[in-house]
């Protein structure tokens, strides 16, 4: 509800349709000070508006089509840059809005193309046509951003932060790959709309529809192998936002290990899934009541149930399996 009274107070100030230019050679008037500032707050309501519509799966409240999307002026130059210190008095300081922004406009195309009431109606080809389309759209994206913040395609080894970069650097590093993995994830979930439909349950996955969705699951296991080495890193005020990612990868590994426990990674994902609550402990929790104890005792008994499942499922498959 707030989010929504955000946007919409945005809106009536014409934050959605501003486009500010910074001044390079003289300082900025209180006019241009305020459009910046609105033209932000605009920035900050699309990117959450873009994630809530995604983790829900509801409608996102800003349509873009009634928007002006370009970036904030020296967006290029200044997104991936280290702050070293503070700008002095005069200079106008960069923002610092959370993921990147080009990004958020994929997911914002993703929600539209492939989950909308009228993407439901797509034929398969259709389907599987838009989703190689977002995903070249969303490897385009990861390529063009500097390698050193670039996620990687798939992530099979525990990875390290460097030890002398800012809480800034190492939050923004940890978003982008969380959200590019997660988005990968979504993209390719999509295909599982053409498994069955009117056929034969037991028919054999189509090429595409099969190498989509193992690089469904391989992004959630990128994700949970990612915060295992880097949760610690995560600011404790971003506790709730970041908590989704592990639900969602262990739910998508869950399930896959359910549908294919003879896999051969199945064991391994099994693994993955059971440290799950060791890595939602490890993330740090800025203030911590009876609310937040009360959840971490809820997810410790929901990821034990998960591996009770799990294991049940491998070990039904292997005695199903013995040789005669």
């Amino acid at each position: 509800m707030y989010h929504a009274l955000a946007c919409r107070i945005v809106f009536a100030l014409g934050g959605h349709r501003l486009t500010v230019t910074v001044p390079r050679h003289r300082g900025m008037t209180i006019q241009e000070h305020e459009d910046r500032h609105l033209r932000m707050l605009f920035w900050l309501c699309y990117v959450f508006d873009k994630d809530i519509a995604l983790r829900t799966s509801q409608p996102p409240i800003i349509a873009d089509q009634f928007c002006d999307l370009t970036l904030p002026d020296g967006y290029d130059e200044y997104r991936f840059k280290c702050r070293i210190r503070s700008p002095t008095s005069g200079q106008v300081p960069d923002p610092w809005l959370p993921g990147d922004l080009r990004l958020s406009m994929i997911k914002s195309k993703t929600l539209e193309t492939l989950y909308s009431c009228s993407s439901l109606r797509m034929s398969d080809a259709e389907l599987l046509k838009t989703i190689r389309e977002l995903d070249e759209e969303l490897e385009g994206w990861r390529t063009s951003i500097p390698e050193a913040f670039s996620p990687s395609l798939s992530i099979r080894k525990d990875v390290k932060l460097a030890q002398d970069a800012s809480i800034s650097q190492n939050m923004l590093l940890i978003v982008l790959h969380m959200d590019y993995h997660y988005l990968l994830n979504t993209i390719h979930c999509a295909s599982g709309r053409c498994t069955y439909g009117d056929r034969d349950p037991n028919q054999a996955f189509s090429f595409g529809v099969q190498s989509s969705f193992e690089i469904s699951v391989e992004a959630s296991r990128s994700t949970l192998i990612f915060l295992s080495a880097t949760a610690s890193r995560v600011a404790g005020e971003a506790f709730w936002f970041f908590i989704f990612y592990p639900l969602s990868a262990l739910m998508t590994l869950f399930f896959n290990i359910l549908q294919n426990p003879g896999h051969s990674l199945a064991i391994h994902d099994m693994n993955l899934l059971s440290k799950a609550s060791q890595i939602i402990r490890s993330m740090p929790i800025r203030r911590v009541t009876s609310y937040e104890t009360e959840y971490l005792g809820n997810m410790d008994k929901l990821v034990a149930e998960l591996s009770r499942l799990s294991h049940c499922a491998i070990e039904r498959h292997l005695a199903e399996n013995l040789p005669c």
